[in-house]
C-alpha cells in the first residue's frame, strides 16, 4: 500500500513461489481490493507473466478472465487536464455544450483503501486549441453504471468534460442528467481499523517495500507501507538498511522489513515525511555540509594536488564518513571521506570497497572517523582513499 493506494498482495502459489497479484488484476471489473488482505485464500489465479529481476524470477497472476495480453503504456507522470491553463480550458468547454463527448481509453485502474478516493486513468486527447493527449482522473461517482463491471486496462470510454466554478475540471462517462453512480454499493469502504496514534522517534516498526530508488545505478533509498501509525509511507536510505556498510539484501519491491525504528520526522510542503532505520544504536546523526555529500566529478584542483604531494607518500588522514553509497556494479560501491589537510582545506574523495580495511565493512557508518591514505592516479588526477597500507593489497 502506498498513501492509501492499494497496489498488489503478495501470493503463495505452492511449489515455494511467491507470486504478485496487482490490485488492477484481481477481479473482472473495476478491482475493489476486498481480497487483497492477509490470509485470504485465493482461487482461480492465471500466471499472466514470469520475468527475471535482481534478487530472482518474479511471477504476475491474475483474477481476471479472457486474454492475458495487457496494452503496454509508456511510463509517465498522470498528468490531469487541470493542469492547462484554466482560462484556456474554460474557453474550450464552456461553450460546447453539456453533451461533448470525447473518445479516450483506460490506462490504469487504482484502488485506494477508502473507496471514493479510487479512479481509473484515462488518456484523451483535448480538442484544439488545447489539442494535447493527458491522462485525466475519473472517480467512482463519474464512472458510468457499466464501467464498473466492465472496467479493464486497454477498454475504450467516452467522457465528458464538466467544467466547474472558476474554471475548474473534471470528466465522467454519465450523461448531464443521469447524476452521480452509486459508488459505494458497488465499492464498499476498505478501511481497515481507527486511525493510529501518531509514530514516535525511536518506535519500533515493520513494513513492506512498495519501490526502490535507484538513481544513475545507485541504489538510494526504499519506500515502505509500515504496519503501524497514522503515516503509512516512510523511507529507508541504503545507509541506515543494515549495520556496517550496506548490502541491499532487504532492498527489493515486496520484502516485509522488521525491527526498524523511526529516525525522524521531517516535515515539508507535501507533508511529514518518515525515515526509519534497521541501524543498532544511537539515532543522532550528524550533518555534514552538502559539499561534503557529493561524490566529486571530473579530476581534483591542481592546488589541492599539489598540497597532497607535498605531504609526502606515506602520509595519512584523519577524517569522518559523510555518505555510504551502494551500486549495482559491486566497485563502485564507496564510502565518501571528508578529511582535513595540515593547511586545513578539506578534501572530500571516495573510498572503494577494495580499499576498506577488514574491520570497517562491519562498522561503516556515517559520522565513523577513520584514518585514511590518499591516492592520486597520475594520469586522470582522480583522487581516492585507502585505509589499507601501500603494499597491503585490497580487500577480498
Amino acid at each position: 500500500m502506498r498513501n492509501g493506494r492499494i497496489l498488489h498482495a503478495r501470493v503463495d502459489i505452492g511449489g515455494g513461489v511467491e507470486a504478485y497479484l496487482s490490485a488492477a488484476e484481481s477481479s473482472d471489473g473495476f478491482p475493489t481490493g476486498r481480497e487483497l488482505c492477509n490470509g485470504e485464500r485465493l482461487q482461480g489465479l492465471r500466471i499472466q507473466a514470469v520475468a527475471n529481476r535482481m534478487g530472482g524470477i518474479r511471477v504476475d497472476v491474475s483474477k481476471r478472465t479472457g486474454a492475458l495480453e495487457r496494452p503496454v503504456y509508456p511510463t509517465q507522470r498522470i498528468k490531469q487536464a487541470q493542469d492547462a491553463s484554466k482560462r484556456v480550458v474554460a474557453e474550450t468547454f464552456a461553450t460546447a455544450g453539456v453533451d461533448t463527448w470525447l473518445d479516450g481509453e483506460v490506462t490504469d485502474l487504482v484502488v485506494n483503501e477508502r473507496s471514493e478516493k479510487s479512479f481509473a486513468v484515462v488518456n484523451v486527447t483535448l480538442p484544439m486549441p488545447i489539442g494535447q493527449e493527458v491522462s485525466v482522473w475519473i472517480y467512482p461517482q463519474d464512472f458510468s453504471d457499466a464501467f464498473f463491471d466492465e472496467a479493464a486496462l486497454g477498454a475504450k470510454v467516452r467522457v465528458r468534460p464538466i467544467v466547474g466554478t472558476g474554471g475548474n475540471l473534471r470528466f465522467s462517462m454519465r450523461p448531464y442528467d443521469a447524476g452521480f453512480a452509486d459508488a459505494k454499493a458497488y465499492m464498499g469502504d476498505h478501511t481497515q481499523g481507527p486511525v493510529a496514534e501518531e509514530l514516535a522517534v525511536g518506535q519500533e516498526v515493520a513494513g513492506v517495500v512498495n519501490y526502490v530508488l535507484y538513481r544513475s545505478d545507485r541504489l538510494v533509498r526504499a519506500e515502505l507501507h509500515l504496519e503501524q501509525g497514522d503515516e503509512p509511507q516512510a523511507f529507508l536510505d541504503t545507509a541506515e538498511s543494515c549495520d556496517g556498510f550496506p548490502n541491499g539484501r532487504e532492498l527489493w519491491s515486496g520484502q516485509r522489513i522488521v525491527g526498524m525504528r523511526i529516525l525522524r520526522r521531517t516535515v515539508t510542503n507535501q507533508g511529514t515525511r518518515i525515515f526509519v532505520t534497521k541501524r543498532s544504536g544511537d539515532l543522532v546523526r550528524p550533518a555534514f555540509p552538502v559539499e561534503q555529500r557529493r561524490f566529486p566529478k571530473g579530476p581534483q584542483p591542481d592546488v589541492l594536488l599539489e598540497q597532497l604531494a607535498a605531504l609526502g607518500d606515506d602520509v595519512w588522514l584523519d577524517g569522518k564518513v559523510t555518505t555510504l553509497a551502494l551500486f549495482r556494479t559491486g566497485r563502485k560501491s564507496s564510502a565518501l571521506v571528508s578529511a582535513m589537510l595540515p593547511s586545513r582545506a578539506v578534501v572530500v574523495a571516495p573510498m572503494y570497497i577494495p580499499e576498506f580495511s577488514e574491520r570497517f565493512l562491519a562498522e561503516a557508518a556515517i559520522g565513523a572517523r577513520v584514518r585514511v591514505r590518499p591516492i592520486i592516479d597520475a594520469d586522470t588526477k582522480f583522487l581516492r582513499f585507502s585505509m589499507r597500507p601501500e603494499g597491503a593489497g585490497e580487500l577480498d
